[in-house]
């Protein structure tokens, strides 16, 4: 359970192995094309030994969940484009304490959808709820994640009582 955010708020997607496998080979597509390229990660992330490798499979996982329960297509690997279905942007984190993120740059008409990919708990992964990219940036908000443990990464931190429950994103999506 997310802290701040009740148990019907949020929604379990079940992934098939398959699935985590499938979103496995995503990041590995995608670390290898950053690598081609010569792509930085945004905002400074930090990478696993330079591969990004952990950091794509927790965002692949995250993708692939908000996909599967909207019922809608993953591009995978298509760089650049908007996470889901073309409405929605996915910040996945390996813990359910974790917090939703965005950065000036993010898109303010977008959705933000927060997931829990927790490695102890796959196939399962969490929807833990989201916010409208323009409400996300409120100053009060912005810094450092951990500000006891800097890392030069300030964004926008949502707390997670004030997330907005899956259920009235369901309520407000129409494909």
């Amino acid at each position: 359970m997310v802290e701040g955010v009740g148990e019907a708020a949020v929604i379990e997607v079940h992934l098939s192995w398959g699935e985590v496998y499938r979103a496995g080979e995503a990041a590995l597509q995608r670390s290898v094309a950053n690598l081609k390229k010569k792509r930085e990660d945004a905002h400074g992330a930090e990478q696993d030994g330079g591969l990004g490798l952990d950091k794509h499979w927790m965002g692949c996982l995250g993708e692939m969940a908000v996909a599967k329960h909207f019922n809608v297509y993953w591009h995978a690997t298509e760089f650049g484009a908007i996470d889901v279905g073309g409405v929605f942007e996915v910040r996945a984190t390996d813990a359910d304490y974790k917090r939703l993120w965005a950065h000036d740059d993010d898109p303010d008409d977008l959705r933000f959808i927060l997931v829990h990919a927790v490695p102890k708990k796959l196939p399962i992964v969490t929807l833990a709820g989201w916010m409208q990219g323009r409400d996300i940036k409120r100053r009060d908000w912005y810094g450092e994640c951990n500000p006891a443990k800097p890392n030069g990464r300030p964004a926008y931190w949502v707390p997670n009582s004030a997330l907005l429950t899956m259920d009235d994103l369901i309520a407000e999506v129409v494909f």
